[in-house]
C-alpha cells in the first residue's frame, strides 16, 4: 500500500502555534488569541521586543541589558546646572568639540570656564535684532577668547536669506525644518544648527562628536550629542545622545 508523504510549511506551524499562544509567561488572558494574532515569526519577535522596550527589559544582542542613559529633565534647572550636567558629561564621553549658542556672550562666558579651548561660542549675525548691530557684549567676548575658546557670527543656518524668502514669499523650506525641530523645544533647534554653522566655518570637523547647547529666549536648557556635518550636508548630521532637555510641555515653546 503507496504512503503519501505530506510536507509541512514551517510558516503553517508558527500560525497554528500563534493561534494557541497566549503571548509571554505570567501575563493576563489580555495576551490570548483573541486579542492577538501572529501571522509570522518577525511579528512575535518584534512584539516581544516591544514589551521588553515598554516595561525596562531591552537587551542587547549577547542578552545583556543595555546600560541607558536617561535623559536629563531641564524644567527646574537653571543655566549654571545645565552646562554643569553638561561639563560631567562630555568628561565622561567620547566628545571632540563643545557648541554653545550666546546671544549676549553671557552663556557662552560661563561655558568657557568649563570647556577652555574646546568650546565655539556662536552668535547672532551683525543686524540681527538692529542694523549693523553685534548683541555679543565685548567683554563676554574678552572672557571666551581668554579662555581659547573660539567666537563665531554668521549666516545662521535655519535664518537669513531663507527668512527673507518666507517674508516675501510666506514660505521657505528653512522654516518647516526648524518648526518641526521646536516640537522638542526651542533649545533642540539651536543645538542642532549651532554645529552646522560652526562646522561651516571651519571651527569644528564634519563628522565629529559635537556637545552641542541652546536654550529658549536666554540661557540654556538643552544639551545634544550632534554628529556635525555642513549645512549644505544637513541630513548627514545625526543627533546621537539628547542628553538633556525641559519635558513639561508648558516649555517647549515656539521661539
Amino acid at each position: 500500500m503507496s504512503q503519501t508523504t505530506k510536507t509541512h510549511d514551517p510558516r503553517e506551524r508558527h500560525t497554528r502555534h500563534a493561534r494557541t499562544s497566549r503571548g509571554p509567561p505570567g501575563k493576563s488572558r489580555a495576551w490570548g488569541p483573541e486579542q492577538v494574532q501572529w501571522k509570522d515569526p518577525f511579528q512575535w519577535i518584534h512584539s516581544k521586543q516591544t514589551i521588553g522596550a515598554r516595561e525596562g527589559r531591552v537587551e542587547k544582542h549577547s542578552g545583556q541589558p543595555q546600560d541607558g542613559q536617561i535623559m536629563i529633565r531641564t524644567d527646574d534647572m537653571d543655566t549654571e546646572e545645565l552646562l554643569d550636567r553638561a561639563a560631567t558629561y562630555a568628561s565622561d564621553h567620547d566628545v571632540d568639540a563643545v557648541c554653545v549658542a550666546s546671544t549676549s556672550g553671557e552663556t557662552g562666558a560661563a561655558a568657557a570656564e568649563r570647556f577652555g579651548e574646546d568650546l565655539v561660542v556662536v552668535g547672532h549675525s551683525y543686524g540681527f535684532d538692529e542694523p549693523n548691530e553685534q548683541e555679543l557684549d565685548a567683554e563676554h567676548v574678552e572672557t571666551i577668547e581668554a579662555a581659547d575658546g573660539d567666537v563665531f557670527v554668521g549666516p545662521m543656518a535655519f535664518s537669513n536669506v531663507g527668512s527673507a524668502v518666507s517674508e516675501r514669499d510666506g514660505y521657505a523650506t528653512h522654516e518647516v525644518i526648524a518648526d518641526v525641530l521646536r516640537l522638542f523645544g526651542q533649545g533642540t533647534k539651536v543645538a542642532v544648527e549651532c554645529p552646522l554653522m560652526a562646522c561651516d566655518a571651519g571651527l569644528v570637523d564634519s563628522g565629529s562628536r559635537v556637545l552641542s547647547i541652546g536654550g529658549t529666549g536666554s540661557g540654556a536648557d538643552t544639551a545634544l550629542l550632534v554628529k556635525a556635518a555642513n549645512s549644505r550636508d544637513f541630513f548627514d548630521a545625526r543627533v546621537l545622545d539628547v542628553v538633556a532637555k525641559p519635558a513639561d510641555a508648558a516649555n517647549l515653546i515656539y521661539w
